[in-house]
């Protein structure tokens, strides 16, 4: 049996720790861009990769008579410009958070009674697209 003694400079394993910190959380911001990117999409398209429902009827005259774009979930911008992809660390995990500062977004990602489902965020962490660059970035499978 042969025994290996390795001498670790503390000052220089602490740099390497931190800098590997630093490479997980660019990992992370990458993949919170990459979301967001996704996100937006879907609303160019009318829904990514799910498309979605067409305006009702009513809905469209009421958007022409006002001036509003034709475009579903597009009245103002608003809430297409208020999604946040927040990443964050503690000392065992980064987190990746997608959400909207709309409080009636959620009504939209998920539908009511009245109003078909047109979800934007959730579709994305599905999308294949994402898990490749998941794959890509990590060099593990998403799942």
């Amino acid at each position: 049996m042969v025994k290996v003694r390795i001498k670790l400079d503390k000052d220089v394993l602490k740099r390497e720790i931190e800098q590997l910190r630093q490479d997980v959380h660019t990992t992370a911001s990458g993949l919170a861009a990459k979301w967001s990117e996704l996100v937006q999409r879907a609303y160019l398209q009318g829904g990514y990769p799910i498309h979605w429902k067409p305006l009702a009827r009513r809905t469209i005259r009421d958007k022409l008579s006002q001036g509003y774009p034709l475009d579903p979930l597009i009245r103002t911008g608003k809430m297409q410009a208020s999604n946040v992809f927040r990443v964050s660390r503690s000392t065992k995990m980064v987190t990746i958070t997608a959400f909207n500062k709309r409080r009636y977004w959620k009504f939209h990602e998920t539908g009511t009674r009245y109003m078909p489902a047109r979800p934007q965020v959730n579709p994305a962490l599905y999308e294949k697209e994402f898990a490749q660059y998941i794959e890509q970035k990590l060099g593990a499978k998403a799942v």
